[in-house]
């Protein structure tokens, strides 16, 4: 399962689209208190975070709130149309950073990855 949490209705629903052509189960959240809501009901193998929810500076929150309080150990993928600092990025504790615009292909390779790599972790 992804889940997706985009600013951009439009890349939200083309990522969507993509994912599942692409074999993933997704939901879409157009709001974080929704993705809020459905992690206490299932945790996914992977989260597509847009950075302009975080407003840069309130994103090391969302993503301590989304791993502690949430007790999240899946993979976040922080996605952007502008560059976020290293620091924000190691706060974030975040597994992968991808500007936008992305290869919907590349991203796909990355979601593999991750995913392939929870599942050793979980597996160990």
């Amino acid at each position: 399962m992804i889940y997706i949490l985009d600013y951009d209705v439009d890349i939200a629903f083309a990522l969507k689209v993509w994912l599942q052509l692409n074999g993933f189960e997704t939901k879409g959240f157009s709001t974080l208190e929704q993705l809020f809501q459905n992690l206490k009901i299932q945790h996914p193998d992977c989260i597509l975070l847009d950075c302009r929810y975080g407003k840069q500076s309130l994103l090391p929150g969302i993503c301590r709130t989304i791993r502690r309080e949430f007790n999240y150990n899946g993979s976040t993928i922080i996605t952007s149309t502008t560059a976020i600092s290293d620091k924000d990025f190691q706060q974030c504790n975040a597994d992968v950073f991808m500007a936008k615009p992305f290869e919907f292909d590349r991203m796909i390779d990355v979601i593999k990855e991750q995913v392939e790599d929870l599942g050793k972790r979980c597996a160990a």
